[in-house]
C-alpha cells in the first residue's frame, strides 16, 4: 500500500475512532473494524497499532449481504463498519449507522468534493458516510477478437435487476461527461441489449 494512501486510512481510522469514543468510553482502547476482505496491506494493523498504542479487531466480509445481515442482527459490536454504498442507503435508513461527528474529522476539508457529492446522493448532507476508496469497473474489448470469436453470430448481454439500474446509469453518465466521444448504452431494467 502507498505511503500516502497509509496516511489516509490511517488518519480515516483515527478521526471514526474519534467519532464512537463516546460510545465506549474515553479510556477504550479496541477500535472494531468491519472491512472487505483485501482491502488493507499486510501490515496496516500492526501499524496502526504500534503509532496509536490502539487495538484493532479486525473482521473481514466478502460481500454486502452478509454485512448488511449482521447490521440488522444488531449489537455488532463495530466501531467501523465499510458497506458498498450501494447497500449504505438503505442501512441509513433502516438506522443501521451511527451519524458522523464531523467536529471530530479534522481532515474533512481534504476529501474530494465530487465523491463527497455522488455519496450525498445515498447519504444526504453526508451524515453517516466518509469515501475512502473509490473506484470503477470497467471492460476492455478487443473488438477483432470478439467478432472472430463469435463467427459472426450476435449474443445477447446485460439484463439489468432494478437495484443496479441507479448505479450502471451514473457510471455511464460519467463516462460520457469524460468521454464524449464514446459509445455507452445502458438498457433499461429488464432490456436485453443486442451486442
Amino acid at each position: 500500500m502507498a505511503a500516502g494512501l497509509k496516511r489516509f486510512v490511517l488518519a480515516l481510522t483515527t478521526g471514526a475512532l474519534l467519532c464512537v469514543a463516546a460510545a465506549h468510553g474515553a479510556d477504550s482502547k479496541v477500535l472494531n473494524i468491519y472491512n472487505w476482505s483485501d482491502y488493507i496491506a499486510e501490515d496496516t494493523i500492526q501499524n496502526f497499532e504500534k503509532e496509536t498504542g490502539i487495538k484493532v479487531r479486525y473482521d473481514t466480509f466478502d460481500n454486502n449481504e452478509i454485512v448488511h445481515a449482521k447490521l440488522v442482527a444488531g449489537k455488532t459490536g463495530y466501531d467501523i463498519v465499510v458497506p458498498g454504498s450501494h447497500f449504505a442507503k438503505t442501512q441509513i435508513e433502516g438506522g443501521l449507522l451511527q451519524k458522523l461527528d464531523r467536529s471530530k474529522l479534522t481532515n474533512w476539508g481534504n476529501l474530494d468534493k465530487g465523491l463527497l457529492e455522488q455519496l450525498a446522493k445515498l447519504d444526504p448532507g453526508n451524515a453517516y458516510l466518509v469515501d475512502w476508496l473509490w473506484g470503477y469497473v470497467t471492460v476492455g474489448i478487443n473488438v477483432n477478437k470478439v467478432k472472430a470469436a463469435l463467427g459472426g453470430r450476435r449474443v445477447a448481454a446485460v439484463l439489468l435487476t432494478h437495484g443496479e439500474a441507479d448505479s450502471i446509469q451514473w457510471f455511464a453518465d460519467q463516462i460520457r461527461a469524460r468521454l464524449p466521444r464514446s459509445k455507452v448504452i445502458v438498457p433499461q431494467p429488464g432490456e436485453t441489449v443486442e451486442v
